[in-house]
């Protein structure tokens, strides 16, 4: 009886802006994270200070314009706008050489440093904290530069690690924020983890340059990377969820396969396979409460009705079967009623056989049924007014019902901005409501137990999310319930 997961499909990409293929790109990367609450890595900035010696183009280029005579002290470099969200699990990011310059100078790494490290050190005259110098230069700056290939963290003398890059290359930078790991990539290749135990700090992508004419662009995840990340992540993905699965259970006493028993003949019970419930329990000699089969049949009629769009039917068969139920569940008349304005003004099958005319269509109704989506709205509406929810559960179930009264100017109900309307996971959700309702008369549980186990997993897996537990992006509830 829970709502049924529903596949979109996706435009094609030529129909799709760049921002929009941004978003996609990030949400298959990047599933538990959400933007709204913790956006992406998307541009560079830098200091003031340091604006005579780089140059930000179009929030991706970063270009030296400094002297580049003084060695070090003349390196500059740039971060991005926010943080790495925890929750990546994994990031990647990629930088493209177009120019070494003079010296090929070049870094590219993370660095974990605020805005309170942003400010000029006026005795000495210089920013402090990173933004001029070397990613992997101080402490929990971590860099891989490209005039030596050598790697950086804490201090300005590196360690052997990889190949030199040069104009044209293509250099990345991932962060495991799992086991606290780095490694880079040069030209799509995979050049080892070089740093562990990372500090559980926020991170940075960062890059510097030091020297003229150094020249490079980054891709954030605007377009596909050369390194195939993609594949790299579904393997660490791949590698956390068989670590879930072979999870080992202490069951000598044999209590967890009585409990998954038990689980079963509810749920067989609760969706009215009594024969299937009846042989599974003899088999496994597991007891549980029963629902009569009489109120079980009349419970799953109501249910088909509401699933079919048949409203008027099973709103019909409450009142007939459970009298006292919608009496003081203002909340539930309120869900069937709606659905039942949906399912007029939708031209659903199954309410059109109410009405006299023959003749309809998705947004061409019959005179008797266009002026019955009025009266049941405005009696809805009365409704909604009289009862004694507080304000802003009235004043949402008030736009609910305008939202819905738009589509009586609508040629095509299908392409209007209420089309969300007439999903069918809406009428699940009602379904699912009803079921509850009725069970909760019988003095039964509401939901089936599998249910209530899975919201309790989706529940741990958001607290996860809102505490920035990097294991989140790998244990997403869908990723073991649509295998």
């Amino acid at each position: 009886m829970e709502v049924d997961e529903t596949c979109t499909e996706e435009p094609p990409l030529q129909e799709m802006s760049i921002e929009d293929q941004f978003r996609n790109r990030m949400r298959k990367l990047y599933p538990a994270v959400d933007e709204s609450v913790t956006p992406l890595p998307r541009f560079w900035t830098s200091h003031k200070e340091l604006s005579s010696k780089l140059i930000i183009q179009q929030g991706t280029r970063v270009e030296y314009k400094g002297p580049g005579s003084k060695g070090y002290k003349d390196a500059a470099s740039a971060r991005t706008n926010t943080e790495i969200p925890a929750v990546c699990g994994l990031y990647y990011f990629e930088i493209t050489v177009i120019s070494k310059g003079r010296d090929g100078y070049i870094g590219i790494g993370l660095v974990a440093y605020g805005d309170e490290s942003q400010q000029l050190n006026a005795q000495q005259g210089v920013v402090r904290s990173g933004y001029n110098r070397l990613p992997g230069w101080d402490q929990d700056s971590f860099g891989y530069h490209g005039d030596d290939g050598n790697a950086f963290s804490k201090s300005a003398h590196g360690q052997k690690y990889g190949p030199i890059y040069g104009s044209g290359d293509v250099v990345g930078c991932c962060i495991n924020m799992v086991n606290r790991t780095i490694f880079f990539t040069k030209n799509g290749s995979n050049l080892g983890i070089v740093f562990e135990d990372v500090p559980d700090k926020p991170m940075y992508p960062t890059v510097g340059l030091q020297t003229p004419g150094e020249l490079i662009e980054a891709n954030f995840g605007q377009k596909p990377f050369l390194f195939d990340f993609e594949s790299y992540l579904a393997d660490f993905r791949r590698d956390q969820i068989v670590q879930i699965k072979n999870f080992s259970i202490d069951d000598t006493d044999g209590s967890f396969q009585l409990k998954i028993q038990a689980i079963i003949a509810n749920y067989l019970n609760y969706q009215g396979y009594s024969k299937a419930a009846t042989a599974f329990e003899e088999a496994t000699r597991t007891k549980c409460a029963v629902e009569a089969e009489a109120t079980k049949k009349t419970r799953i009629g109501i249910v088909s009705c509401i699933l079919k769009g048949e409203l008027t039917e099973a709103i019909a068969r409450l009142s007939a079967d459970f009298p006292n139920l919608l009496e003081n569940n203002h909340e539930l008349v309120f869900q069937l009623k709606f659905q039942q304005l949906v399912e007029i003004i939708g031209g659903t099958e199954s309410e059109m056989k109410n009405y006299k005319e023959t003749e309809h269509s998705f947004g061409m109704l019959p005179a008797s049924a266009l002026q019955d989506f009025i009266d049941k709205g405005r009696h809805l509406r009365e409704f909604v007014l009289e009862s004694n929810s507080d304000n802003e559960s009235m004043l949402k179930k008030i736009n609910q019902i305008k939202k819905i009264s738009t589509l009586l100017i609508d040629n095509d109900p299908s392409k209007s901005p209420a089309a969300d309307l007439f999903e069918k996971s809406r009428r699940q959700k009602v379904a699912t409501a009803v079921s509850a309702a009725i069970r909760q008369s019988q003095k039964l549980s509401a939901r089936p137990k599998v249910a209530v186990l899975v919201n309790h997993v989706r529940l741990l897996h958001d607290t996860l999310l809102q505490r920035d537990i990097p294991q989140a992006a790998f244990t997403l509830p869908e990723n073991f319930l649509n295998e």
